[in-house]
């Protein structure tokens, strides 16, 4: 499956999805990945507001660790912001990969977020428009 889309980029954000998949899972808990085209609202660019159905690709990567807590949930993609779990204070990590992720995902014309099970595991996923993203609304004269 092929898709309009900075490569390095996009190997950046499954990259830190997967570390902290393997940083933040215990040991012999299971990670997997999934790829899988799809039609999905994304936003449009520029406009601040509204979303079109586009061809996109959906990537997931969820593990079946510990989970993540409610609260801790709307800390996530903010930078310097790690939840606040006995194991992610084990683990070193300036709190930026996240946010770098929704930075990296956006820029593409995607969005990214979590479905969480507490004490049952995580699942991180981004959706990237396929035709890569949309071009600029232009300002109208006046």
């Amino acid at each position: 499956m092929e898709i309009q889309a900075d490569g390095q980029k996009v190997r950046q954000v499954l990259i830190n999805l997967l570390s902290n998949a393997s940083k933040f899972a215990p040991d012999g808990v299971a990670t997997t990945v999934s790829v899988s085209r799809t039609r999905a609202p994304l936003p449009v660019r520029d406009t601040g507001e509204g979303v079109a159905v586009r061809e996109a690709v959906y990537v997931a990567v969820r593990d079946t660790g510990v989970g993540i807590a409610g609260e801790d949930l709307g800390r996530l993609f903010q930078p310097f912001s790690q939840v606040d779990s006995s194991a992610s204070r084990s683990q070193p990590g300036s709190g930026l990969g996240l946010a770098l992720c929704k930075q990296l995902v956006e820029l593409h014309g995607g969005t990214i977020g979590v479905e969480r099970a507490a004490g049952r595991g995580s699942t991180f996923w981004f959706v990237l428009p396929v035709a890569g993203p949309p071009p600029p609304v232009e300002a109208s004269p006046g």
